[in-house]
């Protein structure tokens, strides 16, 4: 048997029905479609963890938040134990000293509470995270901000519990 006059049957065959053909070129084409728009829905989502990545490290090194760290660090430091009473109280009294306290602590937890928003909507996966952030901040956090968080009347641990998750070897003040 001749291969020809099956091949030509074939282009007959297609050529007869025109809507087949256009058909089935159609659906190549829209395969091809699928998967470049995969590729590139996958890009993007890599190029947007990036530029989100790039924005945390310079917002964490801004001065600001440097800033804020020192301040709170100090003060902690010079009143160790007795830093939560004193909180409490310039708290209390609605003192100017504890707004620019509690800015300073707002900023802080802020910038860490978005890190979490972020990682939970799958903007940044929990790898670039560990990747992007230094577990010295994550001790500063433990350390310094969470005991602070703790004296406020409504004390969300979730952000402390995302990253004491990520980092489970850095010690948690419970």
């Amino acid at each position: 048997m001749d291969t020809t006059i099956n091949e030509c049957t074939f282009i007959r065959w297609l050529f007869a029905n025109p809507t087949t053909a256009i058909s089935a070129l159609a659906a190549i084409a829209a395969a091809f479609s699928a998967y470049f728009s995969f590729r590139a829905t996958e890009l993007s989502k890599i190029a947007l963890q990036g530029t989100t990545a790039q924005n945390i490290r310079i917002n964490y090194s801004s001065r600001e938040m440097y800033e804020s760290m020192r301040y709170i660090q100090i003060d902690r430091d010079c009143y160790q134990d007795a830093t939560n009473e004193r909180y409490k109280n310039l708290e209390k009294e609605k003192s100017p000293s504890f707004q620019i306290y509690d800015m300073h602590r707002r900023r802080i937890v802020h910038h860490f509470h978005n890190i979490r928003i972020l990682s939970n909507a799958g903007i940044l996966d929990k790898d670039t995270v560990i990747k992007i952030i230094m577990p010295e901040e994550v001790e500063f956090l433990f350390k310094y901000i969470e005991p602070l968080e703790k004296l406020k009347s409504i004390y969300e641990p979730a952000t402390f519990d995302f990253f004491h998750k990520l980092f489970p070897t850095i010690k948690r003040n419970q």
